[in-house]
Protein backbone atom coordinates (compact mmCIF):
# COMPACT_ATOMS: atom_id res chain seq x y z
CA UNK A 1 0.00 0.00 0.00
CA UNK A 2 2.87 2.40 0.75
CA UNK A 3 4.05 2.23 -2.85
CA UNK A 4 0.69 3.20 -4.40
CA UNK A 5 0.95 6.62 -6.01
CA UNK A 6 -1.97 8.99 -5.46
CA UNK A 7 -2.41 12.49 -6.88
CA UNK A 8 -2.05 15.35 -4.42
CA UNK A 9 -3.19 18.53 -6.13
CA UNK A 10 -2.00 21.93 -4.92
CA UNK A 11 -4.13 23.52 -2.19
CA UNK A 12 -5.48 26.17 -4.58
CA UNK A 13 -6.81 23.49 -6.95
CA UNK A 14 -8.38 21.63 -4.02
CA UNK A 15 -10.06 24.86 -2.82
CA UNK A 16 -11.35 25.59 -6.32
CA UNK A 17 -12.79 22.06 -6.67
CA UNK A 18 -14.39 22.33 -3.22
CA UNK A 19 -15.89 25.70 -4.12
CA UNK A 20 -17.36 24.35 -7.35
CA UNK A 21 -18.84 21.32 -5.57
CA UNK A 22 -20.44 23.52 -2.89
CA UNK A 23 -21.78 25.87 -5.59
CA UNK A 24 -23.30 22.92 -7.49
CA UNK A 25 -25.05 21.74 -4.31
CA UNK A 26 -26.43 25.25 -3.76
CA UNK A 27 -27.69 25.41 -7.35
CA UNK A 28 -29.30 21.97 -6.99
CA UNK A 29 -31.04 23.15 -3.80
CA UNK A 30 -32.31 26.27 -5.60
CA UNK A 31 -33.54 24.10 -8.47
CA UNK A 32 -35.42 21.81 -6.09
CA UNK A 33 -37.01 24.83 -4.38
CA UNK A 34 -38.15 26.20 -7.76
CA UNK A 35 -39.60 22.82 -8.72
CA UNK A 36 -41.49 22.68 -5.41
CA UNK A 37 -42.77 26.22 -5.96
CA UNK A 38 -43.88 25.39 -9.52
CA UNK A 39 -45.68 22.28 -8.25
CA UNK A 40 -47.41 24.35 -5.57
CA UNK A 41 -48.48 27.01 -8.11
CA UNK A 42 -49.77 24.35 -10.51
CA UNK A 43 -51.79 22.62 -7.78
CA UNK A 44 -53.25 25.97 -6.71
CA UNK A 45 -54.23 26.95 -10.26
CA UNK A 46 -55.78 23.55 -10.90
CA UNK A 47 -57.43 23.59 -7.45
CA UNK A 48 -55.80 20.28 -6.56
CA UNK A 49 -54.80 19.08 -3.11
CA UNK A 50 -51.12 18.19 -2.62
CA UNK A 51 -50.31 15.08 -4.66
CA UNK A 52 -49.61 13.09 -1.49
CA UNK A 53 -53.26 13.55 -0.51
CA UNK A 54 -54.65 12.25 -3.80
CA UNK A 55 -55.57 8.61 -3.32
CA UNK A 56 -56.54 6.71 -6.46
CA UNK A 57 -59.60 4.47 -6.28
CA UNK A 58 -58.47 0.93 -5.52
CA UNK A 59 -60.30 -2.31 -6.30
CA UNK A 60 -59.63 -3.62 -2.77
CA UNK A 61 -58.55 -0.66 -0.57
CA UNK A 62 -57.60 -2.95 2.33
CA UNK A 63 -55.30 -5.20 0.26
CA UNK A 64 -52.10 -3.44 1.39
CA UNK A 65 -50.82 -2.91 -2.16
CA UNK A 66 -51.83 -0.84 -5.18
CA UNK A 67 -54.60 -2.54 -7.13
CA UNK A 68 -57.09 -1.12 -9.56
CA UNK A 69 -59.46 -1.97 -12.37
CA UNK A 70 -59.33 -0.74 -15.94
CA UNK A 71 -62.34 -0.83 -18.24
CA UNK A 72 -61.79 -2.82 -21.42
CA UNK A 73 -62.55 0.36 -23.39
CA UNK A 74 -59.59 2.07 -21.67
CA UNK A 75 -57.01 -0.70 -22.13
CA UNK A 76 -55.70 0.77 -25.36
CA UNK A 77 -54.40 -2.67 -26.31
CA UNK A 78 -52.14 -2.75 -23.25
CA UNK A 79 -52.44 -5.41 -20.57
CA UNK A 80 -49.31 -4.44 -18.60
CA UNK A 81 -50.21 -2.77 -15.33
CA UNK A 82 -47.30 -0.31 -15.49
CA UNK A 83 -48.86 1.32 -18.57
CA UNK A 84 -52.01 2.31 -16.69
CA UNK A 85 -51.76 5.08 -14.11
CA UNK A 86 -54.54 5.24 -11.53
CA UNK A 87 -53.02 8.38 -9.98
CA UNK A 88 -53.29 10.18 -13.34
CA UNK A 89 -56.90 9.05 -13.63
CA UNK A 90 -57.63 10.40 -10.13
CA UNK A 91 -55.95 13.74 -10.93
CA UNK A 92 -57.84 14.03 -14.22
CA UNK A 93 -61.09 13.35 -12.38
CA UNK A 94 -60.33 16.06 -9.80
CA UNK A 95 -59.40 18.57 -12.51
CA UNK A 96 -62.62 17.75 -14.36
CA UNK A 97 -64.65 18.85 -11.33
CA UNK A 98 -63.30 22.42 -11.43
CA UNK A 99 -62.12 22.97 -15.02
CA UNK A 100 -64.30 24.39 -17.75
CA UNK A 101 -62.95 21.67 -20.03
CA UNK A 102 -60.42 18.83 -20.00
CA UNK A 103 -59.04 17.75 -23.36
CA UNK A 104 -56.17 15.71 -24.77
CA UNK A 105 -53.09 16.32 -26.89
CA UNK A 106 -54.96 14.76 -29.80
CA UNK A 107 -57.35 17.74 -29.82
CA UNK A 108 -56.54 19.85 -32.91
CA UNK A 109 -56.88 23.01 -30.80
CA UNK A 110 -53.93 21.81 -28.72
CA UNK A 111 -51.59 20.16 -31.22
CA UNK A 112 -51.20 20.06 -34.98
CA UNK A 113 -49.79 16.54 -35.06
CA UNK A 114 -48.25 13.92 -32.85
CA UNK A 115 -45.14 12.13 -34.06
CA UNK A 116 -44.10 8.86 -32.48
CA UNK A 117 -40.78 7.73 -33.91
CA UNK A 118 -40.55 4.03 -34.60
CA UNK A 119 -37.84 1.88 -33.11
CA UNK A 120 -34.78 1.45 -35.29
CA UNK A 121 -31.20 0.24 -35.19
CA UNK A 122 -29.09 3.31 -34.63
CA UNK A 123 -25.75 4.03 -36.20
CA UNK A 124 -23.69 6.23 -33.91
CA UNK A 125 -20.73 8.28 -35.15
CA UNK A 126 -18.40 10.93 -33.75
CA UNK A 127 -19.62 14.50 -33.39
CA UNK A 128 -18.20 15.65 -36.73
CA UNK A 129 -20.28 13.16 -38.74
CA UNK A 130 -23.56 13.21 -36.89
CA UNK A 131 -26.12 15.17 -34.93
CA UNK A 132 -26.68 14.92 -31.18
CA UNK A 133 -29.16 12.16 -30.37
CA UNK A 134 -31.11 12.29 -27.14
CA UNK A 135 -32.79 9.03 -26.13
CA UNK A 136 -36.13 8.87 -24.35
CA UNK A 137 -34.33 8.53 -21.02
CA UNK A 138 -32.41 11.79 -21.50
CA UNK A 139 -35.13 13.76 -23.32
CA UNK A 140 -36.36 15.60 -20.24
CA UNK A 141 -32.90 16.25 -18.74
CA UNK A 142 -31.64 19.82 -18.72
CA UNK A 143 -28.18 18.72 -19.88
CA UNK A 144 -28.25 15.13 -21.07
CA UNK A 145 -25.19 13.33 -19.79
CA UNK A 146 -25.09 10.61 -22.41
CA UNK A 147 -23.75 12.34 -25.54
CA UNK A 148 -24.35 10.24 -28.67
CA UNK A 149 -24.33 11.33 -32.28
CA UNK A 150 -26.63 9.78 -34.87
CA UNK A 151 -25.26 9.29 -38.39
CA UNK A 152 -26.79 11.78 -40.82
CA UNK A 153 -25.85 9.66 -43.83
CA UNK A 154 -27.61 6.57 -42.40
CA UNK A 155 -30.62 8.25 -40.78
CA UNK A 156 -31.10 11.55 -42.63
CA UNK A 157 -34.72 10.93 -43.71
CA UNK A 158 -35.78 9.65 -40.29
CA UNK A 159 -34.07 12.61 -38.62
CA UNK A 160 -35.94 15.10 -40.83
CA UNK A 161 -39.36 13.41 -40.57
CA UNK A 162 -39.48 11.94 -37.06
CA UNK A 163 -36.61 12.90 -34.80
CA UNK A 164 -35.73 16.56 -35.22
CA UNK A 165 -36.97 18.72 -32.36
CA UNK A 166 -37.94 22.22 -33.47
CA UNK A 167 -39.19 25.31 -31.70
CA UNK A 168 -42.68 24.95 -30.16
CA UNK A 169 -42.42 21.17 -30.04
CA UNK A 170 -42.68 19.22 -26.82
CA UNK A 171 -41.28 15.82 -25.99
CA UNK A 172 -42.25 13.14 -23.57
CA UNK A 173 -40.21 10.34 -22.10
CA UNK A 174 -43.33 8.12 -22.03
CA UNK A 175 -43.06 5.83 -25.07
CA UNK A 176 -40.49 8.15 -26.64
CA UNK A 177 -37.66 6.65 -28.65
CA UNK A 178 -35.52 9.75 -28.91
CA UNK A 179 -34.91 13.10 -30.51
CA UNK A 180 -32.24 14.88 -32.47
CA UNK A 181 -31.19 18.39 -31.58
CA UNK A 182 -29.99 20.83 -34.23
CA UNK A 183 -26.47 22.10 -33.51
CA UNK A 184 -26.74 25.57 -32.00
CA UNK A 185 -25.44 28.61 -33.81
CA UNK A 186 -24.66 31.46 -31.46
CA UNK A 187 -25.01 35.01 -32.73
Amino acid sequence: MRNIIIPDAPDEVKRQIHSLVVESYDLRDQSNELIDEAEHLLCNELQLPPIEQIVPKQFVPTAGFVNFTVAVSQLGGRLDGSFHAPLSTAITSLIGKTAAEVTTLGDSRVSKKIILPGRFKRTYVDSTHGVPFIGGKQLLELDPSNKKYLSVSQHGDRIAKELLVNENMIGSSQNCVGAVMRPCSHA
